[in-house]
């Protein structure tokens, strides 16, 4: 069944080229003969043979004038150039040149553009610019006595000759359009695959216990080989056949579809995708009423899904992660503020004024202010890096502490109109990230990105 499949994808890819590549067919393929045994025997153009499938017959004006040329050469050969019968096929080889010209016997088989090269050619020949000047001065006796008749011939058959015979009629049927006999050609084919594909799908159903639809998915790409359309996509079945036959392996082929249809196709899904989300996030920050949200929060209506205080154990956290590494590296700038407000109290004191305007006191007021920090800094770390372990009225106090504090921040939600700002903030910061993040991914870099994953796929399997 590969066999077969194999045969149809070459004719009927065969039969796709042969209109436009009729003229290597005619020149190159058959038409020769061959010795074989003792035994000699003249193989046949293919064009003789798959003509008459699409309707291509040999189109008698240009026949006509091929044959007339013949004549010619036969007739110079017998009774010599300047003969009267030689003169009356002349001037019948002008008439026809003209009649070529004029009614165009190429633009049925859509080869107007070979008229035109031939024309050319025999303008360049002659050195005129008219075309049925060129024929006729081709085909009188003085110009073919003067050039050489031998030699004008040889430039005929090389140059004109195969030109014309590229020409041909093609019927046309009753619908209107060329007539095509392929399909009684493919039908073998079509039939021969059918039976095959029903007894596959008979023996799936019975076999796998599959409704009939199902057992006729099970291979739903056979049915491009039994359609009369569209035949070029009989290649998918048959590269799956060959495959499974162990003839050639598809799975390369596979994973550069699979890696191209990604590299084009990830760009713009993701960013669809990223923008969307961000998209319906600024919408639901539009949407939602934070302060009745706020509200909402406080009542008794809130789940907790495992028995902690999760703001507590947080706090706790932060606050053990504050003291031991956070302060200390902040420790010199907190001194320096702490300076700086005490000198700012001290200037309001009218008594420190007075003080420090008396000679020799001047300089009270750097001391104690640096008396004042140290005393303050030293106590505050200290503090904090010797603060006993949480006992439980410490965990009560920070748990009425929290509640108190959770309270105020409600109040001062409902209150403070610095929540629609922040609303509006947080719609432009979204709004910023979608322009400076998700819209300026490049094709590039999604390459870049696939090429990573399959590595890290194939270092996977390999360590499985």
């Amino acid at each position: 069944m590969v066999t077969i499949a194999v045969a149809n994808l070459g004719l009927v890819l065969f039969d796709l080229s042969y209109i436009p590549w009729r003229n290597f067919y005619l020149f190159n393929v058959g038409g020769f003969r061959v010795e074989l045994f003792g035994f000699q025997a003249q193989v046949p153009r293919i064009t003789d043979i798959y003509d008459p499938i699409k309707g291509i017959e040999p189109y008698r004006d240009t026949v006509a004038y091929l044959e007339k040329v013949e004549q010619l050469k036969a007739e110079v050969a017998d009774q010599g150039l300047r003969s009267t019968q030689v003169t009356a096929t002349l001037a019948e080889l002008r008439e026809l040149s003209n009649q070529m010209i004029d009614t165009n016997p190429f633009a049925l088989a859509d080869k107007t553009g070979t008229l035109e090269r031939i024309k050319s050619r025999m303008r360049s020949r002659i050195g005129i610019d008219s075309a049925k000047g060129a024929f006729s001065e081709f085909w009188s006796q003085p110009y073919l006595s003067q050039a050489g008749f031998l030699e004008e011939m040889n430039f005929f058959d090389e140059q004109i000759k195969r030109p014309i015979q590229t020409n041909y009629f093609r019927q046309i049927g009753e619908t209107g359009s060329f007539v095509d006999r392929f399909f009684f050609l493919d039908i073998w084919f079509m039939n021969i695959m059918a039976i095959e594909i029903a007894l596959r799908v008979f023996y799936i159903h019975r076999s796998k216990n599959l409704s009939w639809v199902e057992a006729a998915s099970w291979r739903w790409y056979d049915i491009f080989l039994v359609l009369p359309f569209y035949q070029f996509l009989r290649i998918i079945p048959v590269l799956f056949r060959l495959h499974k036959a162990e003839l050639i392996d598809v799975q390369l082929i596979n994973q550069q579809l699979h890696a191209s249809f990604l590299a084009i196709f990830s760009e713009e899904i993701t960013q669809t995708v990223i923008v969307r989300v961000v998209a319906q996030m600024q919408e639901s920050v539009k949407q939602v009423d934070v302060k009745q949200l706020l509200t909402a929060g406080a009542g008794n209506n809130y789940i907790d899904i495992n028995n902690t205080d999760e703001v507590a154990a947080i706090a706790s956290i932060v606050m053990q992660t504050t003291v031991e590494d956070i302060l200390p590296q902040l420790r010199p700038d907190i001194e320096a503020l702490l300076k700086h407000i005490t000198e700012t109290a001290l200037q309001q004191v009218f008594v420190y004024k007075g003080v420090a305007q008396i000679p020799g006191l001047g300089s009270i007021q750097q001391q104690l202010t640096e008396q004042v920090v140290l005393q303050i800094s030293q106590s505050l770390f200290h503090t904090l890096k010797n603060m006993p372990q949480v006992d439980e009225q410490t965990t009560q106090l920070a748990q009425n502490l929290t509640k108190k504090l959770n309270q105020i921040l409600l109040q001062e939600a409902r209150n403070n109109k610095s929540v629609d700002k922040v609303k509006s903030l947080l719609i432009d910061l979204l709004e910023e990230i979608k322009i400076n993040y998700v819209q300026r991914l490049s094709q590039e870099e999604w390459e870049e990105i696939l090429t990573e994953t399959q590595a890290i796929t194939k270092s996977n399997k390999k360590s499985f």
